[in-house]
């Protein structure tokens, strides 16, 4: 329940954002706040790559904690005797 809640939280989060990032947005009636990024198509792969970079991490740490045997068997998928094992199987 608790993985759920947070996964909301960052997704607002991250809607917020790109909301912030794109368009221009009067706040309180006092100052404009926003608009820094042109919405074309560079930019919101350049968001897309920036969002990337810090969920990979984030998800890999979080997949060790949740899975304990992540990490052997993320070593299993870089063993060069596994793809024989599978073809003598064959």
């Amino acid at each position: 329940m608790l993985t759920v809640l947070l996964s909301s939280f960052v997704l607002a989060f991250h809607n917020i954002t790109v909301r912030v990032l794109f368009s221009e947005h009067l706040v309180l009636g006092l100052f404009l706040l926003g608009g820094y990024v042109k919405p074309d198509l560079q930019n919101s792969f350049l968001l897309m790559f920036m969002r990337m970079l810090l969920v990979v991490p984030l998800m890999a740490s979080l997949a060790f904690k949740l899975y304990p045997s992540a990490f052997r068997e993320f070593r299993e998928l870089f063993r060069r005797d596994r793809t024989t094992e599978r073809l003598a199987g064959a």
